[in-house]
C-alpha cells in the first residue's frame, strides 16, 4: 500500500533541469516497492509540437502521423525547456472524459518557454496544476502488473497512466484524475529515459 512519505530522487536529470529553470516544484515523493511516484506543482506550461485531432468520436487520432512530423520537424520548436526529449499528450483520453463526447487528440511536443513558434508547429498553453510522475522502470511495470493487471505495451506508457490512478486518485490522498485543461503525458528522453505523469485534481 501506498504511503506519504519519501525522499526526492535527486539524481533525476529530468528533475534537476526543471527545479533549476524553476518550471516546477516536486512537493512530495512516495516510494512503493521500490517505486519512486513525484507529486508535482506545475505552473503554466506551454507546449509545442505537432497535433491532430480524431476525425469522430468512435476514432482514435492518427499518432504515426503527428510522430513522423516530429521526427522531421522537432528541431524548429524555439526555446525547449528539455531539447532532447520528446512529449506526448494524450487529449481527451481519460476515464473522467469518456461521458462528455469529447474527440480524442494527440501531440507530439515539446515543453517551451516561447509562445511564438513556426509555421506549422501548434502551441497549446496549460494551466497550472499538479501532477503525479513516474518513472518507466522495471520495477514500475512489474508494480503495474500487480497493482491493474497490464502489462508493458512496449511502443506506449499509458497503463503507468493507469498505476497512478489506482494508487492515487483516492479519499486518503484527497486526488481525483484529470485537471482541467490539462493532459497526461509521456516523456521520452533521447538517451533512453521514459517517464509518464497525470494530472490530478484536489477533491
Amino acid at each position: 500500500m501506498p504511503n506519504g512519505g519519501g525522499d526526492i530522487d535527486k539524481a533525476l536529470g529530468i528533475t534537476k533541469k526543471l527545479e533549476e529553470s524553476k518550471m516546477e516544484k516536486i512537493i512530495k515523493t512516495v516510494t512503493i516497492e521500490g517505486v519512486n511516484f513525484e507529486f508535482i506543482e506545475k505552473p503554466k506550461t506551454i507546449y509545442a509540437g505537432f497535433h491532430i485531432v480524431a476525425p469522430d468520436i468512435e476514432s482514435e487520432p492518427d499518432v504515426i502521423n503527428t510522430y513522423d512530423r516530429f521526427v522531421e520537424g522537432h528541431t524548429q520548436i524555439i526555446d525547449s525547456v528539455m531539447p532532447e526529449c520528446m512529449i506526448c499528450l494524450s487529449i481527451a483520453y481519460g476515464e473522467w472524459n469518456k461521458t462528455k463526447d469529447i474527440i480524442r487528440e494527440f501531440m507530439h511536443g515539446k515543453e517551451t518557454t516561447n509562445i511564438h513558434q513556426p509555421e506549422g508547429i501548434t502551441v497549446l498553453e496549460m494551466p497550472s496544476c499538479i501532477f503525479i510522475r513516474v518513472k518507466a522502470t522495471d520495477e514500475a511495470w512489474t508494480l503495474t502488473k500487480k497493482i491493474t493487471g497490464e502489462d508493458n505495451p512496449q511502443w506506449h506508457m499509458a497503463p503507468l497512466f493507469g498505476l497512478i490512478e489506482t494508487l492515487f486518485c483516492t479519499p486518503e490522498y484527497g486526488f481525483t484524475d484529470g485537471s482541467e485543461g490539462n493532459h497526461a503525458t509521456e516523456y521520452y528522453h533521447f538517451d533512453g529515459t521514459q517517464y509518464a505523469a497525470i494530472p490530478v485534481s484536489r477533491v
